[in-house]
């Protein structure tokens, strides 16, 4: 075979034989960053069109664990500028005290994916996965997650999921994780992965 091929059965499934791996939705790796530092954001740019595009969140935290807000926000020129307005979202989370909420907003500045981030730890911070689809393509992109963390003595472990959409169509290209407050804890342990999957 030669490089990016795929091991395969033959058609009469008698002997495998090298292909060329086809999309068919399929995930695909496309990166792995590592939070080593405390980063303001960690950005993916270039996201390629006709896709949609999954990330994994491993050991998120605060560095200020005062209550913050892990959020997102897209860009149409590759990070150069972040849209700041027409959000919408709803967020519903749920508590290991046995309580819950639902939080919803309307034409905001930017997405809210979990909060309640409050002496968490980064060696346990916030996990998670978000997809967002309609990416390059002019349309409305949307987004939908779920993750879990740690937050507080009382509310030991907090989960949510939730969706959001840009009323504005573009060709949005870039992706910005940040806190709303203090920054992302570098650590040994935070991961952001990038994975794909061509629409067809």
């Amino acid at each position: 075979g030669t490089a990016g091929q795929v091991l395969q059965m033959n058609s009469g499934a008698t002997a495998p034989e090298y292909a060329t791996a086809s999309g068919g939705g399929m995930m695909e790796f496309v990166t792995r960053t590592a939070i080593t530092s405390n980063a303001n954001n960690v950005t993916f740019s270039n996201l390629e069109a006709n896709n949609y595009h999954k990330f994994i969140f491993q050991g998120i935290d605060s560095t200020d664990n005062g209550g913050e807000d892990f959020c997102h926000q897209w860009s149409s020129n590759n990070g150069s500028s972040w849209v700041g307005s027409s959000y919408y979202s709803t967020l519903w989370q749920t508590y290991s005290a046995g309580s819950s909420n639902n939080t919803s907003m309307t034409n905001g500045s930017l997405i809210r994916m979990a909060d309640g981030f409050h002496t968490s730890g980064t060696d346990e911070g916030l996990h998670g996965e978000l997809t967002i689809s309609n990416i390059g393509n002019g349309q409305r992109p949307f987004s939908w997650w779920h993750t879990v963390h740690k937050a507080d003595t009382t509310n030991v472990v907090r989960s949510t999921v939730g969706g959001s959409g840009l009323m504005n169509g573009d060709n949005y290209n870039a992706i910005k994780f940040f806190m709303d407050a203090g920054s992302i804890t570098g650590s040994s342990y935070a991961f952001i992965t990038h994975y794909k999957g061509i629409i067809s």
